[in-house]
């Protein structure tokens, strides 16, 4: 071993050395190496360490935020931000002039006559994951509800969900949200729903709409939390001039509707109304309604052992288009389109309507009776409330806003008492 390698040795060269060591596996190596290379190496050696170091952190950092992420997407009620978002509005007003008809056809309606006039007051309330707060909350829940902007309703006091649980006397969890269709309720069903230990699952189907979200889901593949798009959400406005165009007229809408004498101005929506302008064939053969299907497995999937209902809603036209008066009709007529399949499996698109207005009224059940077909083929009960709709309006009873596309009170209390009435004589077993 060299001399200045050996920790006893001390000599006059020993502060040199200190400056320039000579590496022990080479004492020959001259005094620039070992200036320059030694350094290089002790510096290389310390990069190397801290490197390592820094390289281990950072895969960490990345696990735990993918963990994280893998947890927040089973478990998206979790989210700390979601959790913050809890809102109660207090007691809303909703007036003639803020129905959403004025917002889908600006500048086709006459303005209301009274467009402040309190169609609804009442207490409105939002939980964490952005829900409607039921009218009379419980500890736990029997029963979910499922559904769109029908099933949240933020327009009345009592959505069919809170009538449900008076007339059932069972508590229910209303997880209806606006804008969702089949595809976003079964997530819902699935992320919130299971979290109740639901014994009864309940699926209400708009018929306006929910065919063609389905499919609209699968073009935009882009589910937001409820949570979130409630931030999104504007409070109602019952001063908003939502009702006021440019247009001084002639509007399309109002028409009027008369049933048992009496006459009632009425506003419909075009877009529902051509969704259900089509064959039985059309929406047989469609991609909407294998995309339909494919949501309602999922969802009966992750309901199990518990009982899974579904509930079929009618849009307005479907019910009030027979009571419109005649010399009305040719306006409703006016921007009709018709639902065709090119082929087997491709989306339903729309075409100008060639039907008359008799023909378009003998279509109006296609849709129902399709699915109708599917559900019942898939064992699950479907719970119909057309007849109820249909009765009640031939008795004289208005069920729906005049320049909303909703249910107004007396339409949810109906919806309601209908659904309770099919749980107490079918689902007894279920609450076992």
């Amino acid at each position: 071993m060299p001399p200045h390698c050996s920790p006893r040795t001390l000599n006059a060269n020993h502060l040199l050395l200190l400056l320039f060591p000579k590496p022990c596996d080479n004492p020959s190596r001259t005094l620039p190496y070992n200036l320059v290379g030694y350094w290089i190496e002790r510096l290389m050696r310390v990069i190397k360490f801290w490197l390592v170091r820094a390289l281990m952190v950072a895969f960490g950092i990345v696990l735990a935020f993918g963990l994280l992420e893998v947890m927040f997407r089973l478990f998206p009620s979790l989210r700390a931000s979601d959790r913050a978002n809890s809102v109660d509005m207090g007691v809303v007003q909703f007036t003639a002039g803020i129905g959403d008809m004025f917002i889908h056809r600006p500048g086709k309606i006459a303005p209301p006559a009274d467009p402040y006039a309190v169609l609804s007051e009442h207490h409105l309330q939002w939980d964490a994951d952005g829900f409607r707060v039921p009218a009379t909350p419980a500890p736990d829940y029997p029963v979910i509800t499922l559904g769109d902007s029908y099933t949240e309703a933020a327009n009345v006091s009592l959505p069919w969900a809170d009538v449900l649980a008076k007339d059932s006397g069972l508590a229910v969890r209303n997880l209806g949200f606006r804008g969702y269709g089949p595809a976003e309720e079964a997530r819902i069903l699935r992320d919130y729903g299971l979290k109740y230990n639901p014994r009864i699952i309940i699926l209400g189907f708009f018929e306006g709409n929910d065919l063609y979200d389905v499919a609209a889901s699968a073009w935009n593949n882009d589910f937001i939390l409820p949570s979130l798009l409630r931030q999104k959400i504007e409070p109602f406005d019952p001063n908003a001039r939502v009702w006021e165009s440019d247009n001084k007229g002639p509007f399309q809408y109002p028409v009027t509707i008369e049933i048992n004498g009496a006459k009632h101005d009425m506003v419909f929506f075009d877009t529902y109304i051509s969704l259900l302008n089509a064959t039985k064939e059309t929406y047989q053969q469609s991609s909407n309604l294998d995309l339909f299907k494919k949501a309602l497995a999922d969802m009966q999937q992750s309901a199990g052992s518990n009982c899974f209902y579904f509930a079929y809603f009618p849009d307005k036209a479907h019910i009030l288009m027979p009571y419109v008066a005649a010399a009305d009709r040719p306006r409703v007529m006016l921007d009709l389109k018709q639902q065709t399949v090119g082929k087997a499996g491709e989306y339903m698109t729309e075409q100008p309507a060639t039907q008359s207005y008799d023909e378009i009224l003998a279509r109006l059940d296609n849709q129902r009776d399709v699915i109708k077909q599917v559900i019942e083929s898939m064992g699950i009960p479907f719970i119909d409330l057309l007849p109820a709709f249909t009765e009640a309006t031939a008795r004289g009873d208005v069920l729906y806003y005049t320049y909303d596309t909703h249910w107004n009170q007396a339409g949810h209390d109906l919806a309601g008492r209908v659904i309770a009435d099919y749980l107490a004589a079918h689902a007894s077993a279920c609450l076992e």
